[in-house]
């Protein structure tokens, strides 16, 4: 299998991620959370985050793991 026949929305072959295309997160910073955001995509350990409709949230930045939680619908 090569490099191009990886599902969509994972671009790097090998590479470990927290989590897939479609959880649910918050983005988390020193503000506090906001969200929560669908991963749209995993690439180079980063994620491109979207909203419940696919639309591509903040101008398609991507933000690392450490800057992500998962989303708790029962906290």
């Amino acid at each position: 299998m090569s490099a191009n026949d990886d599902p969509p929305g994972v671009n790097a072959y090998g590479v470990n991620y927290k989590y897939s295309p479609g959880d649910k997160v918050y983005l988390v910073n020193s503000e506090g959370k906001a969200g929560p955001y669908k991963i749209e995509s995993a690439d180079g350990g980063k994620y491109v985050l979207c909203d419940d409709y696919g639309i591509t949230a903040n101008g398609g930045r991507s933000y690392l793991e450490d800057e992500l939680e998962l989303y708790d619908p029962f906290a």
